[in-house]
């Protein structure tokens, strides 16, 4: 199948949202290699990065620059950390993704966010992306649903989480 160019309104998107979770330095270290080896493996290599540090919020930058200064730096005081694949055609970085990543130690979430046309019809529970990052993140519960991009599929589980 070929990779959508831009965000259509009608697109679905895969979205498991994460609360109550681990946030030591190897459970935000495993996060950051399954989301990676789960873009991977969907053909869509990470794009842009965002890390921040303590109550620093980071900004976004180029995947390859940022995330050798992550794994330089460490995974210590990481409190915000996002990874996206971006749509060929993107405008707006916080929307316009194939697949997005975010893991937030301030407000205790974490989103994986894929376009569904990527998971080709596989049951997107079996991906083994998720099974990583349960064990990596011990959240206390977790949600999954199909969402329109034009209805803010990560956002979303960020306004469930805070009884939006």
């Amino acid at each position: 199948m070929e990779k959508p160019r831009e965000a259509k309104p009608d697109d679905l998107y895969f979205t498991v949202a994460f609360f109550g979770f681990n946030s030591s330095e190897l459970a935000a270290k495993r996060f950051f290699h399954a989301v990676v080896g789960c873009f991977q493996q969907l053909d869509c290599p990470p794009d842009k990065i965002v890390v921040g540090r303590g109550e620093k919020d980071g900004r976004t930058v180029g995947f390859k620059r940022g995330a050798a200064k992550l794994l330089q730096k460490g995974f210590a005081d990481i409190g915000y950390l996002c990874i996206q694949a971006m749509l060929p055609e993107w405008k707006f970085v916080a929307s316009d993704f194939l697949c997005s990543a975010d893991w937030s130690l301030r407000f205790n979430y974490s989103t994986i966010c894929v376009n569904a046309g990527l998971l080709n019809n596989l049951d997107p529970m079996a991906v083994p992306m998720l099974r990583e990052l349960v064990e990596a993140l011990s959240p206390e519960y977790g949600i999954g649903y199909v969402r329109k991009f034009s209805m803010g599929p990560n956002f979303f589980a960020i306004g469930v989480h805070k009884g939006v």
